[in-house]
């Protein structure tokens, strides 16, 4: 179907009269000129003035279509595919901006970045709407938070608040985006429904999402306008892990740090720096040398001055997306670790009591199992017991309790020790190793088992040894207790006969260590050999320091979840954003513990929890390592995973405008009859030029 968009220029044609009525006029002026009517007959030929009526005739009609055709263009002529399209090219609209707010759209080219090309182009959509059109406006920040909800055909409050718009640290979250949309649109009643994407369609953006973007534009007929931002893949370089967790960290002594800087860019870099902070000082410096998609590992290596939980981060140098050449970290330096020995009888204690005297962190308490009060575990940080009979069910209870708050346990068996017991009660209800039989005789030591697999990567023994670990001295031991692991059961250390010795698993935010000997003459002589003292205290920080590094460690838009024990009376809980905002929390408290929730976390840095002014907790938020990926997909992309259908992808030269007139009214047409006029001028100026050398005609 045929159309004009501006049809009231068409009163315009009466214009192309004009040459016709120029044409007659200056027929009826005839000059009269005397002449000798031999001399001109014998000149004039029939042929000759036939020729010249032709020309004026032709030139005639050229002019008046070049009149014709200029007019119509300023009509804008369209040509609309069926009649159903036409009726609702004149129907009012309902639209939807999805503005791209994630981290990805920070990267800078030619100096700018695309967040702001994008603000730019919103632009371009100021004359498409007017009175009786819808608009809204959401970002693709997780959780899809509205910009603009307000009154109808109103753009210019839209573009307003887009401009005003930030960089989420966060992930693209595309089909979130297009489902608020679609609930949106689906409560309104005009008949044109469309959808403006501006984004730099981060490929990662829409992995997984084709099963579900597809109905949605077909079953409600919405029309899809994709604003492409970027159409290059820009170098970067990002840390994507910073690893300082799982490691025994103590004061004034050197632990590691492990970064893992990773190059998604298409060219080689060379000697990038790589710095690493500790509480806001510069520690250490590397440089690192990647190809394209290639990662490396570095290792940091420094000397903590102080205790607490302190707080670092790795920054890369700049790039062109600069938001993730920084990863934050936390780290914890015990001070004073506070442990309870419990045994069934005061010599089960002798040799641990001796061990743990001999460290300057430890402070260690010896009770014997009948003096244990159970509600007061969480006045430590470590328990060892050590030859306990038996556990009853709600001193089980209080120890899984502590479990779960971070704590640690060291379980070594005795001769009292009810083995079935312990599988029935502790061990089955927190997954840890069952107790099976028993290997050897306490009354001989004819034959023994000794330390056969070691795992020498564990944090345990990480800066254990001076010299090569595979050489020390393996006790003796005479009676031994074999278990039955399950896949939670992490094997450190095990016996030459593939038992293992020493298991860890992780119950809560805490873990449990068991060892299948008792520290006892009988039993063994690893009390009087090297491996003992640095073994038992390196497990006991091992466990007061790692219990819950996993939870301080998050990515942006994650949950905060933090356990606070109620012994102090705290008041006024706070939390400090890393822009130096301070929002307040209300805990939950149970059984004694105050339970903090936090979902804020739109920024990446270090968050702090405060009460009175005291720093109780911190979590170090990272951006998603995804986003530092800068791959475009593709159109022919794109259009595989939300279909042909409905879809009008520009490219960047595109003109916003153009384009969706273009999908609502037809192919406009004005281009050609411009073309064509221009063409008809040529032909005309050719014929006028070559008519001037002819007599006129009577």
């Amino acid at each position: 179907m045929f159309t004009f968009l501006n049809s009231s220029i068409l009163l315009g044609l009466l214009a192309a009269t004009i040459p016709l009525i120029i044409h007659l006029i200056t027929r009826q002026k005839v000059k009269k000129v005397f002449f000798s009517s031999l001399y001109f007959l014998r000149e004039l030929r029939t042929q000759k003035i036939r020729r010249i009526k032709i020309r004026q005739i032709l030139l005639l009609i050229i002019r008046t279509l070049i009149i014709l055709l200029l007019i119509l263009a300023f009509a804008r002529p369209t040509l609309k595919s069926n009649l159903g399209q036409s009726l609702q090219s004149q129907a009012k609209t309902s639209a939807a901006i999805i503005f791209d707010t994630s981290l990805s759209m920070a990267q800078e080219v030619d100096g700018r970045t695309q967040f702001d090309r994008a603000k730019e182009r919103v632009n371009e959509l100021r004359e498409l709407f007017d009175t009786g059109d819808e608009l809204f406006a959401v970002t693709t920040a997780p959780g899809t938070p509205s910009i603009y909800e307000g009154a109808k055909y109103d753009i210019e409050n839209a573009v307003k608040l887009i401009s005003r718009t930030k960089i989420e640290h966060g992930p693209t979250d595309i089909l979130s985006a297009i489902y608020e949309i679609k609930n949106i649109l689906q409560q309104r009643q005009n008949l044109n429904k469309e959808i403006y994407l501006f984004s730099d369609l981060q490929e990662n953006a829409f992995e997984g999402v084709d099963e579900f973007v597809k109905p949605i534009l077909a079953e409600e007929n919405i029309k899809l306008f994709v604003i492409p931002i970027n159409d290059e893949k820009i170098n970067n370089l990002a840390v994507v892990a910073v690893e300082a967790a799982n490691q025994i960290i103590e004061k004034g002594k050197v632990f590691e740090i492990d970064v893992v800087v990773t190059n998604f860019g298409d060219f080689e870099v060379r000697d990038k720096l790589v710095q690493l902070f500790v509480e806001g000082k510069r520690s250490a410096q590397a440089s690192v040398s990647l190809k394209p998609s290639e990662s490396r590992r570095i290792t940091f290596r420094i000397i903590p001055d102080q205790t607490g939980l302190l707080s670092g981060s790795v920054l890369l140098e700049d790039d062109g997306l600069m938001l993730d050449n920084r990863r934050y970290f936390t780290f914890y330096v015990p001070d004073k670790i506070k442990v309870l020995i419990v045994g069934n009888k005061k010599e089960d204690t002798h040799f641990l009591n001796i061990a743990t005297e001999i460290s300057p962190n430890l402070e260690a308490t010896s009770k014997i199992r009948d003096q244990v009060n159970y509600n007061d575990l969480e006045n430590y940080d470590v328990i060892l017991f050590s030859n306990v009979p038996y556990l009853q069910q709600t001193e089980i209870a209080h120890i899984g309790n502590f479990l779960e708050q971070g704590g640690g346990v060291i379980i070594f068996p005795g001769n009292d020790v009810d083995l079935k017991s312990y599988n029935v009660t502790l061990n089955q209800r927190y997954d840890l190793p069952d107790f099976a039989e028993t290997v050897g005789a306490r009354s001989r030591r004819t034959s023994y088992l000794s330390f056969g697999k070691v795992d020498f990567s564990h944090p345990i023994f990480r800066g254990m040894f001076d010299e090569n670990p595979e050489q020390l001295e393996s006790p003796k031991f005479f009676f031994a207790v074999k278990s039955d692991v399950n896949p939670n059961n992490e094997s450190i250390i095990e016996f030459s006969n593939g038992n293992p010795f020493l298991t860890e698993t992780r119950v809560g935010k805490g873990k449990v260590l068991n060892f299948f000997a008792a520290i006892d003459p009988e039993w063994t002589d690893i009390y009087s050999k090297g491996i003992f003292v640095p073994l038992l205290n390196r497990s006991i920080v091992y466990l007061a320091g790692v219990s819950d590094k996993s939870e301080r460690e998050l990515l942006t838009h994650l949950e905060i979840k933090g356990a606070i024990k109620s012994g102090n009376e705290f008041v006024n809980f706070e939390i400090l954003k890393p822009d130096g905002s301070i929002e307040r929390v209300r805990p939950q408290i149970h059984r004694g513990v105050y339970r903090i929730s936090y979902e804020n976390t739109d920024q990446s840095g270090i968050y702090s929890l405060r009460s009175n002014d005291i720093e109780l907790d911190m979590w170090a938020v990272n951006v998603w390592p995804r986003e530092s990926n800068t791959e475009i997909i593709s159109e022919s992309q794109f259009r595989e995973i939300v279909g042909d259908e409905n879809v009008t992808y520009l490219n960047r030269a595109e003109n916003v405008l153009n384009s969706v007139t273009t999908s609502r009214y037809g192919q406009e047409l004005w281009k050609y009859f411009i073309l064509t006029a221009l063409i008809l001028l040529i032909i005309e100026m050719l014929v006028a030029r070559e008519s001037k050398g002819l007599p006129a005609s009577s």
